[in-house]
């Protein structure tokens, strides 16, 4: 099975982090990337074994077997409206479900959250500043590598958190939200927050947050993305200790939080096995 030839189309955060796990497990990895630093970086970090910039070179000179499907249009079209989809979705679990109840999830959405509860300053943009920031400093670490389909997830995360509170009815909230247990709304919120996540990624797209911290720390440390996903996790919660329970602290609201991510992990891994295994077939 090893001695199969994959390829990749894009080198960015969600090709370059497939490539190079896969290229741990023994595979051999060619990649087509527009951008030659991303290709230079993959080369250097032995993250692929050949990489091209220009797709007819690369099929003429017959080092990726097979063929090269371009994608139509329509197929643009299905991936962006899923993917749009998966970020309504993660901004519905948080405005109608965890917001309402002060409860808090991991990563950079943890944290703006948390800051939210504390100062007032809006989820969205201390979500939105926060992921700039990071593509700022990986762009300059890694090198121009991040699919715009990633910024894409982003910038409309950000426009989703900020509108939805606005757009839903407020009968809407107190219905599904205020009228059911934290409980129940901390498990419906996670789920439905994590099909979101499973959503974008399964369509190439990721939210940022700790993705991108994980890559930028793997190029000098031999760490996994699951690690850094987990100690970010576990400072994040473990903060809510340091602040005031009406501000959605607490060692209660630290147990909420962590049944959050428990519910974002496994919803968002389930989709993408999920998908994995039909891409497979």
């Amino acid at each position: 099975m090893k001695n199969l030839k994959i390829g990749f189309i894009g080198l960015g955060l969600i090709g370059g982090s497939y490539a190079k796990a896969l290229k741990k497990k023994g595979f051999k990895v060619n990649a087509i990337d527009k951008n030659q630093e991303s290709i230079s970086y993959g080369l250097k970090n032995k993250i692929i074994d050949n990489g091209f910039t220009e797709v007819e070179k690369e099929i003429q000179e017959g080092t990726m077997k097979g063929k090269v499907l371009k994608s139509s249009v329509l197929s643009v079209a299905k991936e962006y409206v899923l993917l749009t989809l998966g970020v309504l979705s993660y901004a519905l679990g948080w405005s109608i479900f965890l917001l309402p109840h002060n409860l808090v999830g991991g990563g950079v959405s943890g944290f703006a959250s948390i800051l939210y509860y504390a100062t007032g300053i809006p989820m969205s943009v201390t979500y939105l500043v926060l992921n700039v920031i990071l593509l700022i400093v990986g762009t300059k670490i890694l090198g121009k590598g991040f699919g715009f389909k990633t910024i894409y997830a982003i910038g409309m995360t950000a426009l989703m958190l900020q509108v939805m509170p606005s757009i839903v009815p407020q009968e809407i909230v107190e219905g599904l939200s205020f009228d059911n247990s934290k409980l129940i709304c901390t498990c419906l919120g996670g789920l439905i927050a994590g099909v979101g996540i499973g959503l974008s990624i399964s369509q190439g797209g990721s939210t940022g947050g700790t993705d991108i911290v994980a890559m930028i720390l793997n190029k000098y440390w031999p760490i996994s993305p699951g690690k850094v996903y987990l100690y970010s996790d576990v400072f994040i919660i473990a903060s809510l200790l340091l602040i005031p329970t009406e501000q959605g602290g607490g060692l209660v609201n630290m147990i909420y939080a962590c049944r959050i991510c428990r519910c974002y992990r496994s919803c968002w891994s389930c989709l993408w096995s999920c998908f994995w295994s039909c891409c497979s077939n």
